[in-house]
Order: structure tokens, then C-alpha cells, then sequence
């Protein structure tokens, strides 16, 4: 099981780039990555595919 650090770490990030637009971009296939993102707020912004299918996440911060 987790131990928090994705959240502490998302945490930290979000405060520190306050007033920020944040990208985040993450394999298609990554669900616990995309559910933390979405937890805190990032919506899918564009699909797109190298190697792997990637989603680029964005928050208005």
C-alpha cells in the first residue's frame, strides 16, 4: 500500500506554483496516477500517443 508520498509531494507542489496553470502528463495506463490527479483537482486536457498512449493533465491552480 501507498505510504502518502504522492500526496505530500502534490501537496507541496500545488502550494508552492499557486496562482500557476499545471501540466502533468501520464501514460494512459497509470490509474492510480490518474485518480490522485483527479483528486486534486487536474482535468484532461489532450490525448496523445509516442511509444505509449499518454494524457496531459491540467489544473488552473
Amino acid at each position: 500500500m501507498g505510504k502518502g508520498i504522492a500526496s505530500k509531494l502534490m501537496k507541496y507542489v500545488l502550494e508552492k506554483f499557486k496562482g500557476y496553470k499545471i501540466y502533468s502528463c501520464i501514460a494512459k495506463d497509470n490509474i492510480p496516477s490518474l485518480k490522485s490527479h483527479e483528486k486534486y483537482g487536474f482535468k484532461e486536457a489532450y490525448q496523445f500517443t509516442k511509444d505509449k498512449e499518454q494524457i496531459m493533465l491540467v489544473k488552473e491552480n
